[in-house]
């Protein structure tokens, strides 16, 4: 009696922890964090004007702007929300609760119910408040460098991509990201540096990353090279210290890193090196320069936003099936 007793008692007790803990999390997750706003709506009731106003099925550019302008009048008291938004979605809790809604209703796990249990009664999205803000949110330069060298792949990415909104100042941290290829910021920085974002609020300022990308362009790893190749065709700087590395990249053992190469050339018109690389032994090297040499030489726009892969396609010049068996000129 006493030990059947006893068990009840510990049974019980478990029991009771059992409750208080499921109650201290749906605390946690029902519990809204106040939010700082303007004429009356909030952070998040902004946001969502300004993301309805975006929607390609019923735009508004008056009420895109006045969103954005009282996005930018709540400034910079919008930085710690963001940037703990980050941080939360970069735990493992989140990621679990994003797994558990891919079960979930479509409607029910894109909706703004479960987006806002998840994040403290937010609603708002921190990247898209960071390229409202833009050079704005300049104060948040520290915590994103820090939470930019996180070996964490989310958070690594969410910074990156929000130090490129912030202009110029942004750019240090991005290049010093270039020198750290054992971690995720690296192969990140490259993608950003390459967006036409950063080049529009950079400009010219975008040339002192181009060592960097040169040096990873020069890399073993396919991936970082491929990536580093790339940037360098949309930055197109400083063809002088570019050309050659782009030359190096027609050898490369890999078709990404040899077609970006030959891309990049192509963008700087260096005719040239596309000249040399009809004696290339690959064949779809030889191709993509014959190609690029034809449109340089006729005055054909190959290379925009849209145009390329229509034009690669109809002129048979993408991978063909036989490429994964030339035997590579370059070591890895």
């Amino acid at each position: 009696m006493v030990f059947q007793k006893r068990r009840r008692l510990k049974l019980a007790a478990l029991a009771t922890f059992v409750v208080l803990l499921f109650l201290l999390g749906l605390a946690y997750f029902l519990w809204k964090e106040p939010e700082p706003g303007f004429q009356g709506r909030s952070l998040s009731e902004w946001h969502r004007i300004w993301l309805d106003s975006v929607d390609l099925r019923h735009p508004s550019l008056a009420r895109q702007q006045a969103a954005e302008a009282a996005i930018r009048q709540i400034g910079t008291n919008a930085i710690p929300l963001c940037l703990d938004q980050f941080r939360r979605q970069a735990r493992g809790s989140y990621q679990v609760i994003a797994v558990l809604a891919n079960w979930l209703p479509e409607r029910v796990a894109t909706g703004e119910t479960l987006y806002s249990l998840a994040n403290h009664g937010h609603t708002f999205h921190a990247s898209s408040v960071f390229y409202i803000l833009g050079s704005r949110a300049s104060p948040a330069l520290p915590q994103l460098t820090e939470m930019m060298y996180s070996t964490n792949p989310a958070l690594a990415r969410d910074s990156v991509w929000c130090l490129g909104y912030l202009g110029k100042d942004g750019l240090p941290p991005l290049i010093a990201a270039l020198d750290r290829p054992d971690l995720p910021c690296c192969p990140q920085a490259e993608r950003r540096l390459g967006t036409e974002e950063v080049i529009q609020r950079s400009g010219t300022n975008l040339a002192v990353a181009v060592p960097g990308l040169v040096k990873l362009a020069m890399s073993k790893d396919s991936e970082l090279c491929a990536k580093a190749v790339t940037a360098l065709c949309q930055v197109s700087l400083e063809p002088q210290v570019c050309i050659p590395a782009l030359e190096y990249n027609l050898s490369s053992y890999d078709r990404k890193v040899r077609f970006a190469a030959v891309m990049a050339l192509l963008r700087f018109r260096a005719t040239n090196s596309l000249a040399s690389a009809l004696s290339n032994t690959n064949e779809n090297v030889h191709r993509w320069a014959r190609y690029s040499l034809d449109s340089l030489l006729s005055g054909t726009n190959i290379y925009g936003s849209s145009v390329p892969a229509a034009w690669w396609v109809t002129n048979g010049a993408f991978f063909s099936k036989t490429d994964s068996a030339v035997a590579p000129t370059r070591n890895p």
